[in-house]
This record gives structure tokens, C-alpha cells and sequence, in this order.
């Protein structure tokens, strides 16, 4: 599928956290405030609407990890 070929579906579809929520220790680590840490991870800017299918495979990667994957699917 090229990128202008794309067509968005209202079902099946995903939010996912870039910075996964399971690994927030490891990854916010430079984030002392825990509080911060929850923050950042619940803004606008580390949520991604994807495909359910997506988010499945995805899930708990980390951010490099996902970028790859998402590239492959588009």
C-alpha cells in the first residue's frame, strides 16, 4: 500500500502511549518527580491512534522498535 493510498477506518482502531507505559522507569528515568513522569507519558505527544492490529504487535516496544514497525505497515 503506497502512503497516498491510505484510508482511515473509525473501527478496529488503537491509542497507543509512544513511550510504553510499562518501561516508564527505564525510559523517564532522568524524570525524578514521579508525578512528571505520569504526566509526560499521559500528554497529547505520546499518544498515537494506530490500528488494533498494531497496537497488539507493538505494544510494549520501545520507541525505535515502534518506529520500525510502523514504517513497515505504511
Amino acid at each position: 500500500m503506497k502512503k497516498n493510498e491510505f484510508v482511515f477506518s473509525l473501527s478496529r482502531n488503537s491509542i497507543e502511549h509512544y513511550l510504553p507505559q510499562s518501561k516508564r522507569d527505564s525510559l523517564l528515568s532522568d524524570i525524578e518527580d514521579i508525578d512528571k513522569r505520569e504526566e509526560v507519558l499521559d500528554s497529547f505527544g505520546n499518544l498515537c491512534l494506530i490500528s488494533h492490529y498494531q497496537n497488539s504487535s507493538l505494544n510494549n516496544e520501545v520507541p525505535s522498535e515502534k518506529e520500525s514497525g510502523m514504517k513497515v505497515e505504511v
